[in-house]
């Protein structure tokens, strides 16, 4: 799924000052620098710039490998730069889809293949009701909901480069990917590991001098700036303001008088770019622990603006304005602030006549509950990740290819009951059957776990019924009829028994994007075409 049906642009104070620093031109002209794409062979381009769901500008048919000018006289602006349409017989991949503020000239790479490959994510520790969301070079989008293994829905060229970004992140846990970026050569299985977490963020809705008046006003500035901006923070443990106003009220004592879980990370939010694609700039881990947060430095920058603080690196009282009342007058009267971008002695001077934020935390009591990945508390369809001919063999041979894939690609999947291709050979051995044959329970429900468990029928009887809630994305090697009189019988076109690649035979093949009869198949293939093998993991 294109991540351009998810972001939208809202407008940065920082835009004037990005649209003049980089270039004297009003537009730029964006390079597209092509490899591997064979004689041919041909895709499109597609340039978004002002809402990301329908293409400002597009470009028809590269297809020679090198330097392109494919877009020329483009408005400075957010811009990206996804594949429309893939050439006919290979997969073609862009590392940097996302151009950021677009206020120069450009180059983007675009890597061709014969060969493409499948990303899938395993992710432990997420919260109970938290969900996130991935981005892979910027074009592909995975909605995360709950523990388990996930696969992107797009394919990678080989030898192309993968850049996994979080474009939403979950309410008080940091994240991290086990691999963020690499070359693709086979499939790639990442990881992302997730912990309970305090936010730091910056109240921007209130830009004020030292004299603003202390912790009521400033606890209640970051309360309401939660609750007006709709960030979907879940402070469980509350919100405070980042502040030192006496030698009683100090950020050090927090864990006393705020009850601040110490053993939580803390990690930094920009809440003003937080909408935008690219997060490396707005989810930031700044340290493990409390401890670690004020020992002197933190692991990265912020990235938020200055906010007042009242507070050094220990966390102890600082200079405060005369307990925030002092705006102005001597102009020798100076308050301590943090610093955005610095990771080392974060806390610097200012005067109190100056005009800043207010900094906030978010705090997270430490009592979420973690959920186990994938309870076998359903039944899963899978795929293989990559199509396959018609000649894997008989039942054994199938089942087989399925373990496999369990194994490599969706290890977290706990088939108590056994793994089987969902496939038909005969009347004796029929997808109605795996009931009988293999004691598939027939109570649960099925989700689709190569399309982030999404689920597609109440029970065995509804998968039967000739319908299901939700198509499959693939299509796939089947053998098997399933409609209303039909409900999972063997057909008659199974490349006898799948053991041949005839070209003049027909087999029966199950389509993505199908729900109602036939999902499962009509004998419209061919047995010397290539499909995903289907595979059932069951209780």
């Amino acid at each position: 799924m294109s991540l351009k049906k998810y972001v939208f642009l809202v407008y940065l104070g920082i835009i004037a000052c990005n649209a003049g620093s980089s270039s004297s031109s009003s537009t730029s002209t964006i390079t597209a620098v092509t490899t591997g794409l064979s004689e041919g062979q041909s895709y499109n381009l597609a340039l978004y710039q002002s809402d990301f769901s329908t293409p400002d500008n597009t470009y028809t048919g590269v297809s020679a490998n090198g330097s392109l000018a494919v877009f020329t006289n483009v408005s400075h602006g957010y811009s990206s730069v996804l594949i429309s349409q893939q050439p006919s017989t290979q997969t073609c991949t862009i590392s940097n889809a996302y151009l950021d503020y677009l206020d120069s000239n450009e180059t983007i790479n675009i890597t061709c293949s014969d060969t493409a490959h499948q990303i899938s994510v395993t992710v432990e520790g997420l919260a109970s009701g938290s969900s996130f969301k991935m981005a892979f070079n910027e074009d592909f989008v995975l909605d995360i909901t709950g523990n388990g293994t996930y696969s992107v829905d797009g394919n990678f060229a080989e030898g192309s480069t993968y850049v996994a970004t979080f474009s939403q992140v979950p309410n008080n846990q940091y994240c991290s990917i086990s691999a963020p970026t690499g070359t693709v050569t086979s499939d790639v299985a990442l990881s992302v590991n997730c912990n309970l977490a305090h936010i730091l963020y910056t109240d921007y809705d209130h830009s004020v001098t030292g004299s603003f008046g202390g912790r009521e006003f400033a606890d209640q500035a970051c309360q309401d700036f939660i609750t007006n901006n709709s960030l979907g923070y879940n402070c469980s443990g509350g919100v405070v303001a980042f502040l030192s106003t006496s030698a009683t009220d100090e950020v050090r004592d927090f864990p006393v008088t705020e009850n601040l879980q110490t053993d939580l990370a803390i990690y930094s939010q920009n809440p003003r770019t937080a909408v935008r694609m690219r997060t490396q700039s707005t989810y930031n881990k700044l340290a493990d622990d409390w401890t670690d947060f004020l020992d002197g430095s933190w692991d990265t920058t912020a990235d938020i603006n200055f906010f007042w603080s009242g507070t050094i690196e220990d966390g102890s009282l600082s200079n405060s304005c005369q307990n925030w009342t002092q705006g102005s007058g001597s102009g020798q009267q100076t308050g301590y602030i943090n610093a955005i971008g610095i990771v080392n002695d974060w806390s610097r001077e200012a005067t109190c006549g100056n005009t800043y934020f207010i900094g906030c935390l978010c705090l997270n009591d430490g009592t979420a509950t973690i959920d186990d990945a994938n309870t076998p508390d359903a039944n899963y369809l899978f795929a293989t990740t990559t199509d396959i001919a018609a000649n894997f063999g008989d039942r054994t041979a199938a089942d087989d290819i399925c373990e496999t894939t369990q194994t490599t690609s969706y290890s977290d999947l706990e088939c108590t009951g056994g793994i089987h291709a969902f496939i038909s050979y005969s009347t004796t051995d029929e997808v109605a059957d795996f009931p009988t044959l293999y004691g598939v329970d027939e109570t649960l429900p099925i989700l689709d776990a190569t399309n982030s468990n999404t689920q597609i029928a109440d029970n065995w009887a509804d998968l039967l019924d000739g319908t299901i809630d939700a198509a499959l994305t693939v299509d796939w090697w089947s053998g098997t009829f399933i409609y209303s009189s039909g409900a999972g019988i063997a057909s008659d076109f199974d490349c006898d028994d799948f053991s041949s690649t005839n070209a003049l035979s027909d087999v029966t093949v199950g389509h993505s994007g199908e729900t109602g009869d036939f999902w499962a198949g009509t004998s419209d293939g061919m047995c010397d075409e290539a499909y995903r093998l289907m595979c059932l993991c069951h209780q």
